[in-house]
């Protein structure tokens, strides 16, 4: 990996700064390759770790708040921890996070959504054959295409 030139004062005081941050940074060298799960993590001399975040803000687990620039993932669209989204989260877990089953939730949002495909050709399910009552039920049927080849 490339390293920054940097001055041994600077690192220090960064070291200084994040007894916290060091402390897990030492845990995850013997957890992870690397001591990191991403390599956009990788820092010298060792990543930031983050204990919070709202807004544009994230605090890391030193307590220092800092503006997010980096605004990764899902941040980039609300920032980070939007009340609405974090309130529907918490009122949905509630009720359950993974049914494997249909569910009015989905019928819901795709209603919501329905129309935003740009061909509607693209969208559209082709028709499936029926299922024998006898296959698990995890099975689908065979698809013409794959059937005839």
């Amino acid at each position: 990996m490339a390293r920054i030139a940097t001055t041994p004062k600077l690192a220090d005081a960064y070291t200084d700064a994040l007894p916290a941050s060091r402390a897990l940074y030492e845990r995850a060298r013997t957890l992870f390759p690397d001591a990191v799960t991403h390599d956009n993590r990788r820092m010298q001399p060792f990543p930031l770790y983050v204990d919070r975040a709202e807004g544009a803000f994230k605090w890391d687990v030193d307590g220092h708040r800092y503006i997010d620039y980096w605004m990764g993932h899902g941040a980039l669209l609300l920032g980070h921890n939007p009340p609405a989204v974090r309130d529907a989260v918490r009122e949905q877990a509630g009720k359950g996070t993974h049914y494997g089953a249909c569910h009015p939730k989905e019928v819901e949002w795709a209603s919501g959504s329905a129309g935003s495909c740009p061909a509607p050709s693209a969208c559209a399910s082709p028709p499936r054959a029926p299922r024998p009552p006898t296959w698990p039920c995890a099975w689908r049927a065979p698809s013409p295409a794959s059937a005839t080849s």
